[in-house]
């Protein structure tokens, strides 16, 4: 199973050395697949754990703090499975619901809202 803290360290570790290659303190002339190839021998649990993870990290999209957010809860969540706070289906269960109310329900609404604007269209003709 994931380790959390090995998770976090890397992800904090290749947030702190892509400011600094894009900075220029560090990785000189480095293109963004050699600074990757480099992150890879430095990172290589989440290189090997979560490929996902560390290429958002190299492309930057850890660096936006709702994905930060998103990321630290996962783990929260993965640390009460592992400490037996919790049971795996339940954190499932609440993963889910956060995650549909979210993305999902928003979108239903949208949907619901435009439905019914066509229905008024309809009904004043």
């Amino acid at each position: 199973m994931t380790d959390p803290v090995k998770v976090r360290r890397d992800v904090n570790g290749i947030i702190m050395e892509r400011k600094r290659w894009l900075n220029k303190e560090d990785y000189h002339g480095f293109t963004k697949k050699e600074f990757g190839e480099v992150m890879v021998s430095k990172y290589p649990y989440l290189s090997d754990n979560s490929k996902t993870m560390f290429e958002k990290c190299i492309d930057g999209e850890m660096e936006k703090p709702d994905q930060m957010e998103k990321l630290e809860y996962m783990l929260s969540m993965l640390e009460r499975v592992q400490g037996n706070q919790h049971s795996y289906e339940n954190v499932s269960k609440e993963i889910g619901q956060k995650f549909a109310d979210e993305y999902v329900k928003p979108l239903v609404d949208k949907l619901d809202r435009e439905k019914e604007e066509k229905k008024n269209k309809k009904g004043k003709r």
